[in-house]
């Protein structure tokens, strides 16, 4: 999925430039302002939802089931 992967381009981009406030177009397409402290939470969300979605398998929990079932 492209999307992430663009939006933690410009959360990137955003942290190395020293500016403090800055506005970025979120893939939803809202427009939001962020400063530093919020691009980071965002970006480590996003970094860990990329992760997610690149890891193959399934996402279950195991399930202990006793008796019949």
């Amino acid at each position: 999925m492209a999307l992430p992967a663009t939006y933690i381009a410009l959360l990137e981009a955003f942290l190395a430039s020293n500016a403090g406030v800055t506005k970025i177009r979120h893939p939803d397409g809202r427009e939001i302002t962020l400063d530093r402290k919020q691009a980071l939470t965002e970006l480590q969300y996003w970094e860990s939802r990329q992760a997610r979605d690149a890891s193959p398998g399934l996402r279950m929990a195991r399930v202990n089931c006793k008796g019949d079932a």
